[in-house]
């Protein structure tokens, strides 16, 4: 069997050994380079989506401090009062606002850092009956039973509400997740690093770093913005007041989050691949010089 190739302007037939293959490659090297390259383009992309997932993961749904601030801005105490002033009502007690909404926040911040920390959630009763004591007008045995009624209803809310005893349930398997999370931030970093580092041996390294950028850029802005107008977190089947509140607050705020960074580095992508295209120009003018 007879191949061809280019020599001095000419075609000139050569028997197909492994001599002349690697003759071959020498003459030509993207006959072996453009699969290999296609590879690393794949996989970068794939690392570079995984880093951004479980990155956006860390800084947000693996982070008590950021569900915390989430649940203050949902108004989460707000809808707590009104039940329980709706409750109170009915059992015949017209006082409202009888806890402050920074009390309820702070309550429900230290049930999220339980719930984090692997532990059982449940309300500090101590400190709602200490709020009650110091808003209610009357005295006696009457303060004690009116003060047990609002104690009880209260608790009654934040647990069905929050559903505490299945939040206690999943607590221990929070923390499976982030070190899962972890591992696999860290896996898909090192992977991408290996793989940028092979890209800039092959002399690529700006065009298939900023091609991977730009398709990480572009496939998560696409997505966050069409989910964050949309606001798909609406449609969310759940039953709790609270809870959807809470999740409906933080999952916008996520998805904003993700736009941003997603635009960012779709930017950075474009910047790279532009200076990728420069310098190629500059290597041919280079190269017709000599």
């Amino acid at each position: 069997m007879k191949i061809y190739y280019e020599l001095n302007g000419g075609v000139v037939p050569i028997e197909e050994t492994r001599m002349t293959r690697e003759t071959l490659q020498e003459k030509n090297p993207t006959i072996d380079r453009k699969p290999r390259l296609f590879w690393i383009r794949v996989l970068m992309i794939i690392c570079g989506l995984l880093l951004f997932l479980t990155f956006s993961a860390k800084q947000t749904v693996f982070n008590v401090n950021y569900v915390q601030s989430q649940v203050v801005k949902s108004n989460a105490a707000s809808t707590i009062n009104q039940q329980v002033n709706t409750q109170l009502q009915q059992a015949g007690i017209q006082q409202t606002n009888l806890i402050p909404d920074n009390v309820i926040n702070d309550e429900l911040k230290s049930m999220i850092g339980e719930f984090y920390a692997g532990e059982e959630v449940k309300l500090d009763q101590s400190i709602i009956t200490e709020e009650v004591n110091a808003n209610i007008g009357t005295s006696g045995m009457i303060q004690q039973g009116i003060v047990s009624i609002i104690v009880n209803q209260v608790a009654n809310i934040f647990n069905s509400q929050l559903d505490t005893q299945k939040l206690t349930h999943y607590a221990g398997q929070v923390a499976k997740l982030q070190k899962l999370n972890q591992i696999m931030m860290a896996i898909s970093a090192v992977g991408l690093l290996i793989l940028t580092f092979f890209a800039f041996i092959k002399r690529r390294g700006l065009n298939l770093l900023g091609s991977m950028m730009v398709t990480v850029g572009a496939f998560a802005t696409v997505i966050s913005a069409i989910a964050y107008v949309s606001n798909v977190l609406n449609d969310l089947p759940i039953q709790y007041a609270v809870i959807k509140g809470i999740v409906e607050q933080a999952g916008q705020d996520i998805l904003l989050r993700e736009l941003t960074m997603a635009l960012g580095i779709l930017i950075l992508g474009i910047i790279l691949l532009v200076l990728s295209f420069g310098a190629n120009q500059v290597n041919k003018k280079r190269s017709k010089n000599r």
